[in-house]
């Protein structure tokens, strides 16, 4: 089961599997992001498993909140997502925590 979980304020982390087989929720898909400082930041540690599904949730997180003025952020960014990112030309678009 994929969760997003509130760590503190701006701050949240997503743990389990967004795949092709285990796609997220409709829960998932807005979440109501609370920003600190003008930034989200997810801890991507507890991410089991990635593919592109998740680099596409990852993506309309990125509109939703820049739409808001904010920035997104992301952390523990698994190796294998991480290079998804880096071969599509998208890793910029996520600053470092």
């Amino acid at each position: 089961m994929t969760e997003l979980g509130v760590v503190g304020r701006g701050q949240y982390r997503l743990t389990g599997t967004v795949t092709f087989d285990e796609t997220p929720s409709d829960a998932l898909l807005q979440p109501d992001f609370q920003a600190a400082d003008g930034a989200v930041t997810i801890d991507l540690a507890g991410l089991e498993r990635a593919d592109s599904v998740a680099l596409a949730l990852l993506l309309a997180w990125e509109r939703a909140v820049r739409a808001r003025g904010q920035a997104l952020r992301l952390s523990h960014i698994p190796p294998r997502l991480k290079d998804l990112m880096q071969v599509s030309g998208l890793l910029p678009l996520f600053a470092a925590a």
